[in-house]
């Protein structure tokens, strides 16, 4: 169990975040971030739960977009781990 905002969920959300960048939904790097803003009830990009405005968001631009998507910061560090198991570091 993780938590994503005010709610706990399955393990199973890193699951969706590697499929979301296997299949390009997410990307594998972003672009621009915009950090420390509370959420004001968009939808996560990755869990696709709103963003309460007791919560932080991050939104980040998609490669060659210029709409910002937004994400729980425990979605993007989910995304993030996704992006390392999907290409890891050489060892």
């Amino acid at each position: 169990m993780i938590r994503v905002g005010a709610d706990v969920v399955h393990v199973s959300l890193f699951d969706r975040a590697l499929g979301a960048v296997s299949s390009g939904r997410l990307p594998r790097t972003a672009t621009i971030c915009d950090w420390g803003r509370l959420g004001s009830g968009e939808l996560c990009t990755l869990c696709e739960r709103p963003i309460g405005q007791s919560e932080g968001i991050l939104q980040f631009e998609m490669p060659g977009q210029l709409t910002r998507k937004p994400l729980h910061f425990g979605c993007y560090y989910l995304w993030e781990e996704a992006c390392a198991h999907l290409d890891p570091l050489p060892s």
